[in-house]
């Protein structure tokens, strides 16, 4: 097995799932967030539950929080929102969202090395651009740091240093 690690700097929404007003995020990318990114590196669509899931089962993935951040609150308005119960509302409603600032994760995922050369590969030539949750959050490196030769993607991670 071989192991790609991926590092992410800036700012990040990594966001829970929510129709409140208050739109929180986590304080670490959870495995969905990890395939988010990935899925939009190959191209894969997020209606393609398929595909993202069948990769999902060749992965382990760890993440890693080097530096959490800052968080700050941003202020939006929302026209034709839905509700909970996925009815469009007509009219405005403001929202506040949650971001961190200065984040720095790192990310290793292991699986069999065809797979892990595809991801490469589409890593450092995505197909759609790659954002850190939401998209005012875009990346400001590149996302590929490593290969190495590591099953668990734990061990990876800690050996970094």
């Amino acid at each position: 097995m071989q192991t790609l690690i991926l590092t992410t700097e800036g700012m990040a929404a990594y966001g829970l799932q929510t129709f409140d007003v208050q739109r929180r995020v986590n304080h670490f990318p959870t495995r969905s967030a990890v395939m988010g990114l990935l899925g939009a590196a190959k191209g894969i669509q997020r209606t393609q539950h398929d595909q993202l899931f069948e990769l999902s089962q060749e992965l382990k993935i760890a993440v890693q929080v080097q530096q959490q951040g800052q968080k700050i609150v941003d202020y939006h308005t929302v026209q034709n929102y839905r509700n909970p119960m996925g009815k469009i509302q007509q009219g405005t409603k403001p929202t506040y969202r949650e971001y961190w600032c200065d984040t720095h994760f790192n990310f290793a995922i292991s699986a069999q090395k065809s797979i892990i050369e595809d991801l490469k590969k589409h890593v450092m030539l995505p197909i759609f651009t790659i954002f850190q949750g939401r998209k005012s959050c875009p990346l400001t490196r590149p996302l590929y740091e490593d290969l190495i030769e590591v099953d668990n993607p734990s061990e990876a991670l800690m050996s970094l240093g």
